[in-house]
């Protein structure tokens, strides 16, 4: 099964015309993606390079003395020291008298009480330190790229591409720069798994996956933050869009209810406590509800999305923390967002696929991964927030939205789907070679679309420079628009000089390799997600906080 409901293979190849239909047909796709078969040694390979990857990335905070800052120190940490001492001492963690005047910690999500992976891990080692902490969340998203490589397999991806798109869904974008904020992490991290799960029951409809979906699907959704709830609506979006695929929805569903129903009973059972207690509590909290003018603050500006291209054009990743992007100090309008949630760069590889592969050659169209491309582009509609005329309906009428007060947080969802784009497009390159938009279609439509990918790649560099100049720093994003431009032909060219049947699968890994060494470069223990472990040493207890002194 695949994203479009039907196996990667299963597409007749048609002659290009210069017809609308025909030019239709060739933008659903190619006649068969050519499945990999993955063996064992695939999957073990595959994996073994997603965990060593990982394993350096933490390495890199390790030997540098850094944890992951802010919230995750400053609020999470205290929280999980808290309940280990609590169940050290054999007490129900219920309340937290230490906490403001006192705290409901049974009813806040970000206690970690009802996270199972925490709470076992606090019963386990209740004095973790801050650094075993990290590893610990950084486990978590080497569990998301597993699940990542599961969904890769079961949709025939070499297992290069599967690769790519684990390293992009664990250290990408948002991934990196917001692993403060602990509680969306795990909820993010659990969403391929979750996803990987309900396909299976979709398709095999066997009551024990029905079981362990609704199982998966509520260890992500116990989170009860806004990643959980966007993540929950693209599961449904799943399903739904499998029906509408299948031509006969009434029957699809009806062919499966009852693994719904034990799927929804499952996660009804393991959810209703935690939501009770939490609505009881927000009611008399100072979050009941949130305005739109609020939330609309946490809007991403869309010139936030040049870093996928030049990710330090606004000195994210400096030292000094001089950042000039989008921000309270340097927007007309209120803008609540920083650098951390600005930061978009998955690797300049992706990218480059992206744009040319995907938009200018067509191939984001593929009916094969239509699925994840609506959710990437409703996911960009919610992100953007203010900036489109969508988003005050949807905070309005559409239940649940209004509930919370970042939309920039959807760049999580943004951030799994192009993972799994990417990986589709490395695929697509393995088996078939670079597109040929005016070979397949007709002339007017390859130059539209080529265009398209150009100008977008222009209004993002010119987007990017001009926003540095208003701010008086355009000298500095310069050398960051020449490393990008840089980049990006150096990836072209690898692709270019791989473009031979025999050369594609070496050309893959070099493209998987060169993005893992970038995400290192800029995305592992930088200045968006990490400090000096002695900032924080008063989290550690007295006696650590006296020897840091």
């Amino acid at each position: 099964m695949s994203f479009s409901d039907r196996p990667l293979g299963s597409f007749v190849a048609k002659d290009p015309a210069l017809t609308l239909d025909d030019a239709r047909r060739a933008l659903a796709g190619p006649g068969g993606t050519h499945a990999h078969v993955w063996t064992l040694r695939d999957g073990l390979t595959a994996l073994a390079a997603l965990a060593a990857f990982m394993a350096v990335a933490a390495g890199l905070w390790l030997v540098s003395g850094a944890v992951v800052p802010w919230d995750s120190k400053n609020h999470f940490y205290p929280m999980f020291r808290f309940l280990g001492e609590a169940l050290q001492r054999g007490d129900v963690p219920l309340w937290n008298p230490y906490h403001f005047a006192g705290h409901p910690s049974v009813a806040d999500p970000q206690s970690l009480i009802f996270t199972p992976t925490f709470f076992l891990f606090a019963l386990i080692a209740p004095s973790a330190s801050m650094q075993s902490f990290d590893l610990f969340v950084f486990l978590h998203l080497l569990m998301g790229g597993a699940g990542v490589l599961g969904l890769c397999r079961r949709h025939g991806f070499v297992p290069s591409a599967a690769v790519l798109a684990g390293l992009i869904f664990m250290l990408g974008g948002v991934a990196a720069s917001r692993l403060q904020h602990t509680g969306m992490i795990i909820s993010y991290s659990f969403f391929p798994l979750a996803l990987w799960m309900l396909e299976a029951m979709l398709e095999r409809r066997r009551i024990a996956l029905g079981i362990g979906f609704g199982v998966v699907a509520s260890l992500m959704a116990l989170g009860r933050d806004q990643v959980a709830y966007l993540f929950c609506l693209v599961l449904i979006a799943r399903v739904v869009h499998a029906a509408l695929a299948s031509r006969r929805p009434l029957d699809y569903l009806a062919e499966r209810w009852v693994v719904l129903l034990v799927a929804g009973a499952t996660g009804a059972a393991i959810l209703a406590v935690p939501v009770l207690l939490t609505l009881q509590f927000l009611a008399s909290s100072n979050r009941p509800g949130i305005a739109f003018g609020v939330a609309a603050a946490g809007s991403l500006a869309p010139v936030n999305f040049v870093t996928m291209l030049a990710p330090d054009i606004f000195g994210s990743l400096g030292k000094t923390y001089s950042y000039w992007g989008p921000g309270y100090d340097t927007m007309a309008e209120p803008d609540w967002t920083d650098r951390a949630v600005d930061y978009l760069f998955i690797g300049t590889a992706p990218a480059v696929l992206g744009l040319w592969h995907g938009l200018a050659g067509g191939r984001i169209f593929a009916k094969e991964m239509r699925f994840v491309h609506y959710v990437l582009a409703t996911a960009l509609v919610y992100t953007l927030g203010r900036w489109t005329p969508l988003f005050a309906p949807i905070f309005d009428f559409f239940p649940g939205v209004s509930l919370y007060r970042r939309p920039a947080d959807a760049a999580f969802v943004l951030n799994a789907g192009f993972a799994l784009s990417a990986g589709y497009l490395l695929h697509r390159f393995v088996a078939h070679g670079a597109p040929r938009p005016f070979q397949k279609l007709p002339r007017p439509l390859a130059h539209a679309l080529t265009a398209s990918a150009a100008g977008l790649v222009l209004s993002l560099l010119v987007g990017g420079l001009a926003f540095s100049l208003e701010t008086g720093h355009w000298r500095e994003a310069l050398p960051a628009i020449g490393v990008a431009l840089a980049s990006g032909a150096a990836i072209a060219l690898v692709l270019a000089l791989g473009e031979s049947k025999d050369k594609r699968t070496l050309a893959a890994i070099v493209l998987v390799a060169a993005t893992a060494g970038e995400l290192l470069w800029r995305n592992a223990a930088d200045p968006l997600n990490a400090e000096p472990a002695t900032r924080y040493s008063i989290f550690n207890g007295p006696a650590a906080a006296e020897s840091a002194a």
